[in-house]
């Protein structure tokens, strides 16, 4: 039925272009996966940590340090062996590692058996990202 038929509702349609929204949230889709599929498929182990606790992992860290869910939920803190000359390295604390230089670290692995790491620390947003420096380890 056409607007203005007998018995037929009339209505007012708009249109707007949106197609340079369209194909940058296609854009930013693709990006998405590509970036999961760096993330997901380095050999190098990959934590994200937000507030302390570890909130993603790739397979390599997951087979690293072990668990059920890999170190998903746990405290990054958990993974260090404890030591008795410094319990809890202070750049731990202070979050030196996303503004300084790499720090290598005793780590618990899968297995209990503690082993060492370089661990670099790099902050997730943009702007508060330390210029690149190349590193020792």
């Amino acid at each position: 039925m056409q607007a203005g038929e007998a018995g037929g509702q009339e209505a007012i349609y708009t249109f707007q272009d949106v197609s340079a929204q369209r194909e940058g949230r296609e854009a930013l889709a693709r990006s998405l996966i590509e970036l999961n599929l760096v993330f997901d498929s380095t050999a190098v182990a990959l934590l994200h940590l937000a507030e302390g606790r570890i909130v993603r992992c790739n397979a390599q860290a997951a087979t690293m340090l072990g668990g059920a869910d890999g170190p998903i939920g746990r405290r990054f803190a958990e993974l260090l062996e404890p030591s008795a000359e410094e319990p809890a390295p202070a750049w731990l604390d202070s979050g030196a590692p996303a503004s300084a230089a790499p720090v290598e670290a005793r780590m618990l692995g899968a297995d209990g058996v503690p082993f060492w790491r370089c661990c670099r620390c790099a902050p997730s947003t943009p702007s508060a990202r330390p210029p690149d420096r190349s590193s020792p380890c």
